[in-house]
Parts: structure tokens; C-alpha cells; sequence
């Protein structure tokens, strides 16, 4: 992505209000947090990650040359990312990764490929 106008990571993250922190007063496992683009290209950029990021241009190349129905469309993007958000969960940068961080790696992606290919 070049350096346009997006500002990604610019919303704010959550915080609770005095009410929300006493209710809520138990230790959260993993305490909800936005999901943050950048967050998820700087992931990308690391060295570890260059099988996955190998196989996301392949798919979009593919997904290039490749005639599909819009509905077609729909359904390999659907299949790509169900099966990359299984490579995440064996990934060893999602090693410990909670639910929410396989939820905002597969947003990531969703977000990644439909700017690449649209």
C-alpha cells in the first residue's frame, strides 16, 4: 500500500468507564482490544512471515488471471481465507494467540486482499 490518504489505526481503542471497570472487576484473559490494520501489516513484514505473505500474492495473482463470476469470486476468497486463518492457528507468529487475534488476523486479511484485488 503506498502512502495515500488512509489513516489506518486511528480509532480509539477501548477503554471502560469507572462503572465498567467495578462491574467488571475480574481479571480478563484477554482484555478486547479494536482491531488495528497496521497492527496486522507489521505482522506481515516480519521475516517469519514470508510463507504466508508468499501465499497471499499467489492467491491474488491466481485470482488475477482467473475469469470468475463475481459469485466465484466471493466463494475463493472465502476459501482462501478460511484456509489462511488455519495456517495462522499453526503459525508461530500467532503462537498463544487468543480468539479475538485469529478474528483480527482474519480481518486483516479480508481488508488486505479486497484493496489488492479491488
Amino acid at each position: 500500500a503506498s502512502g495515500g490518504s488512509h489513516q489506518y489505526g486511528l480509532l480509539p481503542s477501548y477503554s471502560p468507564t469507572p462503572a465498567q471497570s467495578l462491574e467488571n472487576s475480574e481479571p480478563a484473559q484477554h482484555p478486547t482490544r479494536t482491531f488495528n490494520f497496521q497492527d496486522f501489516m507489521e505482522r506481515m513484514r516480519q521475516p517469519a512471515a514470508f510463507d504466508i505473505v508468499e501465499a497471499i500474492k499467489a492467491f491474488i495473482v491466481a485470482n488475477e488471471l482467473r475469469s470468475a463470476t463475481p459469485e466465484e469470486a466471493v466463494q475463493d476468497v472465502s476459501a482462501f481465507m478460511d484456509r489462511m486463518v488455519g495456517v495462522f492457528r499453526q503459525h508461530k507468529l500467532w503462537k498463544g494467540a487468543s480468539e479475538e487475534d485469529f478474528m483480527h488476523a482474519a480481518e486483516g486479511l479480508e481488508k488486505y486482499l479486497l484493496h489488492k484485488m479491488y
